[in-house]
């Protein structure tokens, strides 16, 4: 079985301010929402919304992009 994921091939973008980076998991995050699959990013399983939450406590970390 084959997924796919996005549009057919590969097509790179550039990333070139922080505002534009942080709307790449914004989209991500609010699609099941979008969708009607959840109320709130953070309660699908799938997502790693639920560590961009004041105070969480990270799972999985990921480098600062701005260093």
């Amino acid at each position: 079985m084959s997924i796919r994921f996005g549009r057919r091939g590969f097509h790179p973008q550039s990333i070139p301010t922080d505002e534009i980076m942080l709307q790449k998991p914004e989209y991500l995050h609010n699609n099941p929402v979008k969708r009607g699959l959840v109320a709130s990013p953070e309660h699908w399983r799938y997502s790693s919304a639920h560590e961009w939450l004041p105070g969480a406590i990270q799972l999985l970390g990921c480098d600062d992009w701005r260093q």
